[in-house]
């Protein structure tokens, strides 16, 4: 009697055992199957679904791996799809470029989120960068360092010293200190009396940056006439998870417009006396003649 007593608890912990492992290996054969090869934005892809339990699916593509949720994700672009049991499961997916950089998936999920599965996929014209899993700044991932150099024709210290448009070229370092090789970066950013305000520029695309590396980007500003008194040159790195900005300043002394005043009146003195002399000289030849006559 006491056997059985001991036999029957068994066997009902058996029998839980056994169904919890088989509950947890049907949970893990969810599965998104995607198309191989590089995709263009806008193109319609089917996304194949297996092994998910009944209910309401939302597909969709992110950017870095999903690793942070629906931030990294294209919502716009979000399909829903009903799965019933024992039905294999497919949907057509417009592919919409993620809001931040690859790496690349097209994920699915339940209403309540409790199973999320993704497949990569390559997205042309959506730039590479590190994997984030927080709120970790760009820059701590990318370190920009920026300094603007003068003009150096022959032409520019006169053209500075009048305030005449003056020529500058920012020159950027940016090192990559992830472990992904960066791709598709661009550089915009404004020139002006203050950050807020000024004239925007822009560079071209920036080539791969591998891990580890420094890329030196050169772009030209200009300072519009009249140039003089101190500039504020900023702008930021985009194509990663979040911009990395910069900021540096520049200036233009236009020392020999500020001497033109003193020149103006060194050279009217001039003229009084010269004046005064020839008044001088008149009266001279004057007197003269009347002593004569």
């Amino acid at each position: 009697m006491n056997g059985a007593r001991v036999v029957v608890p068994l066997c009902v912990l058996s029998v839980a055992m056994v169904l919890a492992v088989a509950r947890s290996a049907y949970a893990a054969t969810e599965a998104v199957i995607v198309p191989h090869g590089v995709v263009t934005p806008g193109a319609v892809i089917t996304v194949a679904l297996r092994g998910w339990s009944p209910g309401t699916i939302t597909v969709g593509t992110c950017g870095n791996a999903a690793r942070r949720g629906s931030q990294d994700c294209a919502l716009q672009g979000d399909v829903a799809v009903a799965i019933r049991r024992g039905v294999p499961a497919a949907v057509n997916v417009t592919v919409e470029p993620p809001p931040v950089p690859c790496p690349c998936v097209v994920r699915a999920t339940t209403a309540t989120g409790d199973v999320v599965r993704t497949a990569p996929i390559r997205i042309q014209g959506v730039p590479n960068g590190p994997v984030l899993t927080d709120a970790a700044s760009a820059r701590e991932l990318v370190a920009v360092t920026a300094r603007v150099d003068d003009d150096r024709t022959w032409s520019a210290p006169v053209v500075g010293a009048l305030a005449g448009p003056s020529r500058r070229t920012l020159v950027l370092s940016l090192r990559n200190r992830g472990d992904v090789t960066l791709d598709g970066l661009t550089v915009s950013g404004r020139v002006g009396r203050t950050a807020d305000d000024g004239t925007p520029f822009t560079a071209p695309a920036l080539q791969a940056i591998a891990p580890g590396d420094v890329a030196v980007v050169r772009v030209p500003i200009a300072l519009g006439a009249p140039a003089f008194g101190r500039y504020t040159v900023s702008g930021a790195v985009y194509g990663l998870a979040a911009p990395a900005s910069f900021r540096v300043n520049t200036s233009n002394d236009p020392w020999l417009l500020e001497l033109l005043p003193a020149l103006a009146l060194l050279a009217f003195a001039q003229v009084l006396r010269a004046r005064a002399r020839t008044k001088a000289r008149n009266t001279e030849v004057i007197s003269t003649t009347d002593w004569t006559t």
